[in-house]
């Protein structure tokens, strides 16, 4: 019983370092406020319940993730139009 007890506490106490690992990582990073690691975080019903989003919240930060995401690859796309085209291009 002891053995198992000790064993369980040692797991646990490993569990609790990589969490507080994890927690100064996220902190040195320091992109909780981001719009697409809110949007990312918000995709898991967990961590939305969690950071206490509503619904709303959520559609919005996807949303905003979405359309920052389709005009970078729309100025993608024109600039490698603008490259590859052999007649004018570089």
């Amino acid at each position: 019983m002891t053995r198992q007890y000790d064993e369980s506490l040692g797991i646990q106490k490993k569990r609790m370092a990589h969490l507080r690992e994890t927690v100064e990582n996220d902190k040195a990073l320091n992109i909780g406020d981001d719009t697409y690691a809110m949007g990312f975080k918000a995709l898991h019903l967990d961590t939305m319940c969690e950071m206490g989003l509503n619904l709303e919240e959520v559609h919005d930060a996807f949303q905003a993730a979405l359309s920052v995401f389709f005009i970078q690859f729309t100025l993608i796309s024109i600039l490698a139009l603008i490259i590859f085209n052999h007649d004018e291009g570089f």
